[in-house]
């Protein structure tokens, strides 16, 4: 880091760095942000390496080496908008190096490019930066978690949620860990009042299904097991829990081949 920051200052030493104005090294500072975010992003996607992690997860869980244990899963329904915290131009590098980025993208073998991808989820569509973040959520989170959740349903039962509560910062929506607040009733940077109905229907829900293996409970009496044929998804909301058969199923057949290629 400290080479990129003197690369780009045009310094060959760190005590000629340290005697630029605090101005110019702020300046220094948001250029080596934005053009290190891609490492480190890559840096904290996990890796199957063979030695700590044997075998490929998808792999592994449609295949039954998971059988028998059942299986409470979900995602938030826009996770990719957390990076906005660090960089609002997140979804800008991300059209830019979508395999940078992407882990269904690094693991794809198919032939298709990833705009071609784009572009066929797209269908009649418009181009927009909003269809972007909905396709790369998508194809990184949502369509792959319920490819998980429907393979580990031949082996045993699953229950499936998509938690689309809104943190009070907009622009973030329904981000990676804004569940959080709720599971743990501890208020963060994300959700500093979490409603308290939502607080209890996620609490209730978690310790039911840790104690008996079904999420069922005294707030959320009718979640019904996820499965191939019936994909049905618990929508968590403060304004409602709603229960939806096929609610991502278009999504999920536009891009699966992303992940079975």
């Amino acid at each position: 880091v400290a080479a990129t920051y003197m690369e780009l200052s045009g310094v060959k030493t760190m005590s000629e760095l340290m005697k630029k104005s605090s101005a110019e090294l702020v300046n220094l500072y948001e250029k080596v942000k934005e053009i290190r975010f891609v490492s480190t992003v890559i840096d904290y996607l996990p890796t199957c390496d063979g030695k700590f992690l044997p075998l490929d997860p998808f792999k592994a869980l449609k295949y039954g080496d998971a059988r028998e244990i059942k299986l409470l899963t979900g995602t938030t329904a826009d996770e990719w908008r957390y990076w906005l915290i660090y960089l609002d131009t997140f979804f800008e590098a991300f059209r830019a190096e979508p395999k940078n980025l992407s882990p269904a993208l690094q693991k794809y073998k198919g032939t298709k490019t990833p705009q071609e991808i784009y572009q066929s989820w797209l269908k009649n569509r418009p181009d927009t930066e909003e269809n972007f973040i909905n396709f790369v959520n998508q194809l990184d989170w949502r369509v792959g978690q319920e490819i998980s959740a429907e393979y580990q349903s031949k082996f045993a039962d699953v229950y499936y949620y998509l938690f689309s509560e809104w943190s009070p910062i907009e622009n973030l929506r329904s981000c990676h860990a804004i569940d959080l607040p709720f599971t743990f009733n501890n208020p963060d940077i994300l959700h500093q009042n979490p409603p308290q109905n939502l607080v209890k229907q996620v609490q209730a829900s978690w310790a039911a299904f840790a104690a008996t293996g079904n999420p069922n409970n005294e707030f959320i009496p009718h979640w019904e097991k996820y499965s191939a044929q019936n994909r049905q998804t618990m929508e968590l909301n403060s304004k409602k829990c709603v229960l939806h058969k096929d609610l991502n199923t278009d999504n999920l057949n536009s891009l699966r081949y992303v992940y079975e290629s």
